[in-house]
C-alpha cells in the first residue's frame, strides 16, 4: 500500500495516514511530491580505494571507527557502513545480515550499504547517510519506517516491512530519508 502523510501545524508531526495504492516490494511508500534530492553515492566501480571511501566516511561522519579492511563502526556496532572495493562485486542484498536492516545509497543495492539492528528512532545523518538511502531491506521481524525532516516536522517516507526490500529509485522517496525508527 501507498502512505500519504498529512500534518497539523507545525512540529506536530504525522496526523493522518491516507492509504492510496498498492505495496511495491514490501516498501510502502508516501507521495511526497518533491523533486529527489542529488546525492553523491559511493559506487563500488568508481576510482576511490576502499581506504579512500573509509576515510571520507569518517570525514563526513567523524565518531566513527575503521573496524575492518571495508567498514567504519559507530556507536559501539550499532551502525555499520561497509565499502565493495573498485572492480570488486557489488555489495547486495545477501551483505545484509540476518537481525539488521539495511540500505544503500545506490539503486538496486549498489554503492555503500549502511545498517542498523537498534530499536527506536535514529538519526542517519549522526552517520553521514541523511538523504542518501536509495535501497532498502529489512532482515529484522519489525516493520522499519524511514522519514523526512522538515523544519515543520517530520514526514513518513515510507515503511519497510519486516523480511522485504525495495528500490527507491523509481519512486519519489529516493535519497530523502534523514531518520528512521525500528518498531520494536
Amino acid at each position: 500500500m501507498t502512505i500519504k502523510t498529512a500534518r497539523k501545524g507545525a512540529g506536530v508531526g504525522i496526523a493522518a495516514l491516507a492509504l492510496l495504492g498498492t505495496t511495491w516490494g514490501g516498501v510502502a511508500v508516501a507521495d511526497s511530491g518533491g523533486a529527489n534530492a542529488s546525492v553523491p553515492t559511493q559506487q563500488a566501480g568508481n576510482a576511490l580505494s576502499v581506504q579512500a571511501q573509509v576515510d571520507r566516511q569518517l570525514r563526513i561522519a567523524p565518531g566513527g571507527e575503521q573496524t575492518g579492511r571495508n567498514e567504519v563502526s559507530y556507536n559501539d556496532g550499532s551502525f555499520v557502513v561497509t565499502f565493495a572495493p573498485p572492480g570488486a562485486e557489488p555489495l547486495g542484498l545477501s551483505d545484509c545480515p540476518s537481525g539488521w536492516f539495511c540500505f544503500w545509497d545506490g539503486g538496486s543495492y549498489t554503492g555503500s550499504m549502511g545498517q542498523l539492528s537498534s530499536c527506536g528512532w535514529q538519526d542517519l545523518d549522526d552517520f553521514g547517510w541523511s538523504d542518501r538511502v536509495s535501497s532498502v531491506y529489512n532482515r529484522t521481524s519489525d516493520d522499519v519506517r524511514y522519514y523526512n525532516h522538515h523544519d515543520s516536522g517530520d514526514e513518513l517516507l515510507f515503511t519497510n516491512q519486516a523480511g522485504k526490500n525495495g528500490n527507491l529509485t523509481t519512486g519519489t522517496s529516493n535519497n530523502k530519508a534523514d531518520h528512521v525508527n525500528r518498531l520494536c
